[in-house]
């Protein structure tokens, strides 16, 4: 492939790698805030509620990654084309993400009920035991891709617009939310209070996203159409 398609290695220079890890800086640290605020429930219903609570919760927080990775794929797949659409017009991509959204949300909505109404199945089917919390933690956690779903929008409009900075201060924001939720709710709920904590952790971060566009960028807000 190299031969075929005439492909070169260039050195850079040291100089351009600390560029680039400056300028790349503020996503990093909006990505470890994200990833933390999601993991550190686990860990600390792990620390309050023990193993056994932290091995019912486990697997709650395991069926419903699996629901919300549609979600990420949404997310990965339509960054692109929102990342063109930038160069060209916000009232492109306010229009392109309304549009995504109108098919989208729906499907999500659809099979958070179906995991809602069929949470004490689901539990039974992989544990072989009606654990009733780890019922209640899936009920909960059903909701959370709704929730990631409805930020992918504002999360889009900061990354795509070079907001980085905004992006990074609203994860950060988001992430102290919920661990400070985490740190309230889990030693006196366990496993429904972690489930209970992350959801909280997933609508911080929509509400978030959107109040910091409302905040520092409000020409670039998803709920009107302004000029650009």
């Amino acid at each position: 492939l190299l031969v075929k398609f005439n492909y070169r290695f260039v050195l850079v220079s040291p100089h351009q790698i600390l560029i680039e890890l400056k300028d790349g800086f503020p996503y990093f640290i909006s990505n470890f805030s994200l990833s933390f605020g999601s993991n550190s429930v686990l860990l600390l219903l792990e620390f309050f509620g023990g193993p056994a609570a932290a091995g019912v919760y486990g697997l709650s927080e395991k069926i419903m990654q699996g629901f919300r990775a549609g979600a990420i794929v949404v997310y990965q797949t339509t960054l692109p084309r929102v990342s063109y659409l930038a160069t060209l017009s916000f009232a492109e991509v306010r229009s392109f993400l309304l549009s995504i959204s109108v098919w989208i949300l729906p499907i999500f909505i659809f099979g958070s009920v179906i995991i809602w109404l069929l949470s004490d199945v689901i539990i039974l089917l992989f544990t072989g035991h009606p654990y009733r919390e780890g019922v209640a933690a899936l009920k909960l956690l059903s909701l959370a891709p709704v929730a990631a779903v409805l930020s992918i929008p504002a999360s889009q409009i900061l990354i795509a617009n070079n907001f980085y900075r905004t992006y990074a201060q609203a994860a950060c924001l988001a992430a102290l939310m919920g661990l400070v939720s985490a740190f309230v709710v889990i030693p006196f709920w366990g496993v429904t209070g972690a489930a209970f904590s992350l959801l909280l952790f997933e609508l911080f971060s929509m509400v978030s996203f959107y109040y910091f566009i409302e905040r520092k960028h409000p020409s670039y807000s998803i709920f009107k159409q302004g000029p650009r």
